[in-house]
């Protein structure tokens, strides 16, 4: 066999492949429908929203609309409705991580809803705590489920990239790679792999990167190997 160096750009397209069939095997967790949903009953409860609601729709406030002067339009604003589909909620108390204070997460809303906006927002965001205390005492269970299960999927992904990278900035031929990793063959061109056709002169100690790397051969194999199955 050939010797094929590694290069920088077989490098990155060897990672992107490697990153891709995991997120092909390891999808984002799915959204919980009863957050979203109590997420948009909350909304229509909030004080300030209800306030700014009962202002709008208010007689004086109505029969002036009709009026294009500049004092109407100090009332105007509150006339004016955005339909929403994302509510960014911030300021989340944390209880499921002690060195975490609190977290913001992004809710799509199962249908839109109307909120008053001088602007045309597709996302609206406010904090946990402008919501009611029954509305805060639902929510933020179901909001720190749902993101601690996106915290553990955004780790693992993490941590399997690192890994990735530190097998392919171990190995300076595609050999090399090989020994530690025989699954990675997926991941190269065509024409790399013709390459390989030749007496290889140069070894490594697969198992030494292996440990340096904190690399899982079978679950990166696997990992690849059940993309492959998956297909396109």
């Amino acid at each position: 066999m050939a010797t094929v160096r590694m290069t920088a750009q077989m490098s990155n397209d060897i990672e992107k492949k490697a990153m891709d069939a995991w997120d092909k095997i390891n999808p984002s967790p799915t959204q919980n429908p009863e957050l979203a949903s109590k997420i948009r009953v909350a909304i229509n409860r909030v004080p300030l929203i209800a306030k700014l609601i009962d202002f709008g729709n208010d007689p004086i406030v109505q029969e002036n609309l009709k009026y294009k002067t500049r004092l109407t339009s100090t009332v105007r604003p509150f006339d004016t409705r955005s339909e929403v589909t994302h509510v960014l909620m911030e300021d989340i108390p944390c209880t499921y991580d002690p060195n975490q204070k609190q977290f913001s997460l992004t809710v799509t809303l199962d249908t839109p809803i109307s909120v008053p906006a001088v602007e045309r927002w597709m996302t609206f965001d406010l904090s946990f705590h402008q919501l009611t205390e029954q509305d805060r005492n639902e929510i933020m269970v179901h909001a720190n489920n749902a993101y601690e299960k996106k915290a553990a999927h955004s780790t693992t992904r993490y941590d399997f990239r690192e890994s990735i990278l530190q097998i392919i900035k171990s190995c300076n031929t595609v050999k090399q790679l090989l020994d530690v990793w025989p699954a990675a063959e997926k991941l190269l061109s065509p024409e790399t792999i013709q390459k390989l056709h030749t007496k290889v002169t140069r070894k490594i100690n697969a198992e030494a990167v292996r440990e340096r790397a904190n690399f899982d051969p079978n679950a990166a194999n696997q990992i690849i190997l059940t993309s492959a199955l998956l297909g396109d």
